[in-house]
């Protein structure tokens, strides 16, 4: 029996865990570099976001309310100036509020969608992430061939 190989007799058990233990450590650590550039994306993101929806909340009061005094005060102008009906010089200063508002709420739309493309790195990150977790989880040798096992 001089030719056959010696057995490691180590302890599998202890193997075993230090191995968990490190990709646990590692998952842990990704988890934390995930958050930390989230982080880092919602600040840059939210600076962006600010503006758009203050312009946004500005548009949505002006193309509600009109702003009453400005949009009165034309179409009275309509009325005396031009000699406009008050019908006809009241609608074109309401469509007039209107149209700054929508003007300035697609301004703002425009500039919270500028805002989102900031998180395109985390998303891109989780997704390598997750890549990485699941070859990591992947059998490295492929499986036998299908059937039932051998007892022996």
């Amino acid at each position: 029996m001089v030719d056959q190989a010696t057995v490691n007799r180590g302890n599998p058990a202890s193997k075993l865990g230090r191995n968990v233990s490190g990709y646990a450590h590692d998952l842990l650590t990704l988890g934390e570099l995930q958050l930390r550039l989230f982080a880092v994306d919602l600040r840059d993101g939210s600076r962006t976001a600010g503006i758009g929806l203050g312009a946004i909340v500005a548009g949505a009061l002006a193309a509600l309310g009109a702003i009453p005094l400005i949009f009165v005060t034309i179409a009275l102008a309509l009325v005396e100036f031009a000699d406009w009906s008050w019908t006809a010089s009241f609608g074109v200063s309401a469509l007039l509020g209107l149209i700054v508002g929508a003007a300035a709420a697609w301004f703002g739309w425009k500039r919270v969608i500028s805002a989102g493309k900031t998180f395109g790195r985390s998303k891109a990150e989780a997704v390598e992430t997750l890549r990485w977790v699941k070859e990591s989880l992947r059998p490295t040798e492929p499986d036998p061939v299908p059937g039932p096992s051998s007892r022996f």
